[in-house]
């Protein structure tokens, strides 16, 4: 069965309903946060993503429909 790509609005939806599943630190030893949360059509959405300390963005790192229950 053929994957649905992940739209942006998606990735927004989910990470505006969503919560924080995990905190871990990268190589260079910067928060990085396992966010929850789902899209309005239903999918679970889960996005690995930092803050930006000088911008204050949030930066996505990369995004993906979590599966089962």
């Amino acid at each position: 069965m053929a994957e649905e790509e992940i739209s942006p609005r998606e990735v927004v939806e989910g990470l505006l309903s969503g919560r924080v599943v995990r905190i871990q630190r990268d190589a260079l030893e910067r928060r990085v946060y396992t966010m929850e949360g789902h899209s309005l059509g239903g999918r679970r959405i889960r996005a690995v993503c930092r803050f930006d300390d000088v911008s204050g963005r949030v930066i996505v790192i990369t995004v993906y429909e979590a599966g089962g229950g």
